[in-house]
């Protein structure tokens, strides 16, 4: 006798577009943190997660309405790339569902040969799947008709403090090479060497890693929040960068050069990104267990 398979996914309606059904996913997991996907433009609208006070805290910028995210930034939690050196049109486009599963979305999109700048049609997939510990992991497929250069993303803009102002966060990268006014720098020779927690700087730091393995490539803390993402990525480089008009932090994973393929060849990516909690030391001395533990 098979067991039924708790469903964790909740759908609701977030509007239409041409007509057609816009909806939001609410994916949860074990200590019912959870997070909201939206198959316009493959989107993350949310992840909510519970703080040091015990409320549960939105930390991702994202828009209240399907309008907003109809004229506002095509990078605000969506699956973005470049064909050939060409934005692809993702953003703005009603993606397929193709499968609902217990903690995981996989989403469609195939985009027709005059719809892109590059004059090649291409398929598109992105799962979208999140776990226990608090990690969400972005797949990203693309397949080209034609030979072509392709990379794609989902970057997020992140927000751990309601505060306007940027102190308080601080960032340390795990990649061998810094990229400075667009030269590699070995992080040795950085601010960021020995692993160091530094300031996070008003420009954007490029952190290179061109291993095939996943590899933990930066992580943004904020001690007041009590809050650290932990972003790692099967691309070849993260950059990390201040966004004063929306008061959040952007971490973007992102292939340097682009993939090149051939026609019918595809590109798979990962994105990871794992939101964990902070303890002072007096709460690591605490007997008792914290109701936290098990993001440690």
């Amino acid at each position: 006798m098979s067991v039924p398979v708790e469903q964790k996914i909740v759908t609701a309606h977030f509007g239409t577009v041409d007509g057609a059904e816009v909806s939001i996913f609410r994916i949860l997991n074990n200590t019912n943190d959870y997070i909201e996907v939206s198959d316009y433009g493959c989107t993350i609208k949310g992840i909510h997660i519970h703080g040091r006070d015990g409320q549960m805290h939105n930390v991702l910028c994202g828009y209240d309405t399907l309008e907003e995210y109809q004229t506002g930034r095509l990078d605000l939690g969506a699956v973005t790339g470049t064909l050939n050196g060409h934005p692809l049109p993702t953003a703005h486009r009603h993606w397929n569902v193709e499968e609902v599963g217990e903690n995981h979305l996989f989403l469609s999109c195939r985009l027709p040969a005059e719809s892109t700048p590059a004059g090649i049609a291409c398929a598109l997939g992105a799962r979208v799947m999140w776990v226990n510990l608090n990690r969400i992991v972005i797949d990203l497929f693309a397949t080209p008709e034609q030979d072509a250069c392709i990379s794609l993303t989902s970057a997020l803009v992140l927000r751990l403090q309601e505060s306007p102002s940027f102190a308080g966060y601080t960032l340390r990268t795990f990649c061998p090479e810094v990229l400075l006014g667009g030269q590699k720098v070995p992080v040795a020779q950085t601010s960021y060497g020995e692993l160091a927690f530094v300031p996070l700087a008003n420009r954007p730091q490029t952190f290179v890693f061109d291993k095939e393995e996943i590899k933990p490539m930066a992580e943004l803390s904020h001690v007041e929040a009590a809050l650290t993402v932990s972003a790692y990525s099967t691309m070849t480089a993260m950059q990390v960068s201040p966004q004063p008009d929306l008061n959040g932090v952007e971490v973007r994973p992102f292939l340097q050069d682009g993939l090149s393929l051939a026609a019918g060849q595809s590109f798979a990516g990962r994105i990871i990104c794992g939101f964990d909690r902070l303890y002072t030391k007096e709460e690591l001395e605490e007997s008792a267990l914290s109701p936290f533990a098990a993001f440690i």
